[in-house]
């Protein structure tokens, strides 16, 4: 399962680098939306989760055979029927989440030229809002590590928490955003509370 998703950002003033992280809301908006195609190589997981055989999952899920990636090393074969909305999409909640397709493991990470796919994702939205209002006054630049070595200026932390509350993040933004950072609650600055009071 892939990490966490954050995008670096370094504050050239400070040479600092922060971290900041994609939070899903649950909105379900990718599962009705965005038109998935579950892989061969998702096949035999999602049909043991559901508890049938993979023919029966093929036949009754995913259709015929379009098109089979003979290059790759994942097999990965391209069935007829797209998923759009997703048909195991229960009240928002995704009702194979532990075995979902590849491709839903990976979003927002694997996103269109316009950065959601034209959905509006409210998380994709939020982590903007954070971008832009941790940048605000200072530049910076996304980069995609942070170098070996360098060590993320803790006096700088106490600012860049206030700017980063600007945002208005939900809690589980807060949490991510701490534990992404290695920010935590015994800090000694109060600003750096993750209870906003």
């Amino acid at each position: 399962m892939p990490e966490q998703l954050v995008v670096i950002q370094r504050l050239l003033t400070w040479d600092t680098y922060i971290k900041i992280p994609f939070v899903c809301v649950r909105c379900g908006k990718c599962c009705r939306e965005i038109g998935v195609r579950p892989l061969s190589s998702d096949v035999h997981r999602i049909a043991e989760c559901l508890g049938i055989g993979e023919r029966s999952f093929i036949d009754q899920y995913l259709g015929k055979i379009v098109s089979v990636d003979v290059y790759s090393d994942d097999d990965d074969t391209l069935y007829e029927k797209q998923w759009r909305p997703c048909p195991l999409l229960f009240f928002n909640t995704c009702s194979i989440y532990s075995d979902r397709p590849r491709w839903c493991r990976y979003f927002p990470r694997e996103m269109s030229t316009d950065g959601e796919f034209g959905i509006g994702c409210p998380g994709i939205k939020q982590m903007r809002q954070v971008i832009s209002a941790v940048g605000r006054g200072i530049p910076c630049i996304p980069v995609t590590d942070i170098p070996n070595g360098k060590k993320l200026d803790q006096r700088r932390w106490p600012r860049i928490w206030r700017k980063f509350m600007m945002a208005n993040p939900t809690k589980e933004m807060i949490e991510a955003f701490a534990k992404v950072n290695d920010i935590s609650r015994e800090q000694d600055n109060e600003s750096w509370e993750l209870d906003n009071e």
